[in-house]
C-alpha cells in the first residue's frame, strides 16, 4: 500500500512563502514533481493540488514559491540504468498547473494521470534524434527496406482496392487506416505498376483515391503504416523519390538523338507510341489530372519531323497539355517518368 507524508511549513519572506514537500513512498512512475506556485495563486490551491497529485503515484511532490527564470521543464537524472524525472510545474493565478507543451486544473484528474503515466514512454521518444517522419534512423531504414519490395503483378484494370490489399500482404509492418479513411473504391487502375517497388506503388494507388502513406512510430508503440486523408502541410510517403544522380545518368535513354514526328495523335497516344524508346514506366498523376479536368486521351498533339534528344520532344508533347515531366526512381533505384502538373498538391521530387 502506498503510503504519503506530507509536511507543510509557512514562511513569511518576501510576503508568505508556502512550501509544500510530499514524499511516496514505492512510487510507481520515476517522477519528481517540482511546483512553483506564482504570486497571487488561490492561498487553498497548494493544498488542494498536494491532495490530488499525492494520488498519482509520483516519486515525490514539492511545492514551493516561484523564483526567477522557472518556466516548465523536464530534466532526466541517470541512476545506474535507471532514469528518473525531473519535472518543474508552475501553478498560475488561476489555479492551473502548467507543465511543458500542457495545462491543467484540478478538475482534469484523469487527464493529468494519464499525462505523468505517458511521460517516461514521451521523453524516451523524444531523447532520440529523430528524422523524416519522426523516425529514428534505423526505422526509416526498415520501412524503407519493407517498401523496396518488387510489386510483381499487373494492375492494370484492377480495382483500387484489390491492389491496396494485394500489396498490403506483403508487408511485415502493420498498415492502419485513420477514422476519416472511407473504404476505397472499386475504379480500375491505369498504371501499371508491375516492375515498381512497393512502396512507390503503394503512394500511387492512394494518392489515386486522394490517400496517402505516412510511416509512424507513437511512444510506446510499434512501428506502423498509416493511410490518411492528403494533407498538404503533413509529411506524406511519394510517389517515387528524386534520383541521386542526374537524370542524364538515371535515364540516359532521354538523351538519345532520334527523328521523331507527331501527328494526329491524343497525348495519350503519342506517349504510348514512345513508350520502347522510353524504356520505363510512364506514370500519370490521375489525382492531380482529375482536379485539373485534364484528359490526355482528348488532347491533341503534334510535332513537326526533327531530330532531337527524347527528353525534349516529350516535354514539347506535355507542354500542349499543360504538364510536366520528372524522372523519379523508385526504392529500388529504378527510374519511371512522371507525368503531372506541378503546383501545391504536387511537388517536385526530394531525396
Amino acid at each position: 500500500m502506498n503510503t504519503l507524508r506530507v509536511t507543510t511549513v509557512f514562511c513569511c519572506v518576501l510576503a508568505s512563502l508556502f512550501v509544500i514537500s510530499a514524499t511516496l513512498a514505492w512510487a510507481a512512475l520515476p517522477i519528481d514533481l517540482e511546483i512553483a506556485t506564482e504570486p497571487g495563486t488561490p492561498i487553498t490551491a497548494p493544498q488542494e493540488w498536494a491532495r490530488l497529485l499525492g494520488r498519482m503515484d509520483l516519486g515525490s511532490v514539492r511545492i514551493r514559491g516561484v523564483r526567477s527564470g522557472d518556466r516548465p521543464q523536464l530534466k532526466e537524472k541517470k541512476q545506474g540504468k535507471a532514469t528518473r524525472y525531473h519535472l518543474l510545474a508552475i501553478l498560475n493565478q488561476r489555479n492551473e498547473l502548467v507543465l511543458p507543451e500542457r495545462r491543467f486544473r484540478v478538475r482534469d484528474r484523469q487527464a493529468l494521470q494519464k499525462f505523468f503515466e505517458q511521460l517516461p514512454a514521451q521523453a524516451a521518444y523524444h531523447a532520440e534524434e529523430r528524422g523524416s517522419f519522426g523516425l529514428t534512423e534505423k526505422q526509416f531504414r526498415q520501412v524503407y527496406a519493407e517498401l523496396s519490395q518488387p510489386v510483381g503483378f499487373s494492375t492494370v484494370a484492377k480495382p483500387v482496392r484489390v491492389v491496396l490489399a494485394r500489396l498490403e500482404k506483403t508487408l511485415t509492418v502493420a498498415v492502419v487506416r485513420s477514422e476519416n479513411v472511407a473504404l476505397l473504391s472499386g475504379k480500375p487502375l491505369t498504371a501499371e505498376l508491375r516492375k515498381l517497388s512497393t512502396g512507390t506503388a503503394l503512394a500511387y494507388v492512394l494518392r489515386s483515391e486522394g490517400l496517402v502513406l505516412r510511416p509512424e512510430q507513437l511512444p510506446d508503440e510499434p512501428l506502423r503504416l498509416s493511410i490518411e486523408r492528403y494533407d498538404s502541410k503533413r509529411e506524406s510517403w511519394p510517389v517515387g523519390w528524386k534520383p541521386a544522380v542526374s537524370s542524364r545518368q538515371s535515364a540516359p535513354q532521354l538523351f538519345e538523338l532520334r527523328n521523331i514526328e507527331i501527328n494526329g495523335f491524343t497525348l495519350a497516344q503519342a506517349l504510348t507510341a514512345l513508350q520502347p524508346a522510353l524504356k520505363m514506366p510512364v506514370i500519370m498523376d490521375d489525382w492531380v489530372l482529375q482536379q485539373r479536368q485534364i484528359d490526355p486521351g482528348k488532347i491533341a498533339v503534334s510535332l513537326p519531323k526533327k531530330r532531337t534528344f527524347l527528353k525534349s520532344a516529350i516535354g514539347k508533347l506535355l507542354s500542349q497539355g499543360r504538364l510536366a515531366e520528372e524522372v523519379r526512381v523508385d526504392e529500388q533505384g529504378q527510374p519511371f517518368l512522371w507525368i503531372t502538373r506541378f503546383g501545391k498538391n504536387s511537388r517536385p521530387a526530394t531525396k
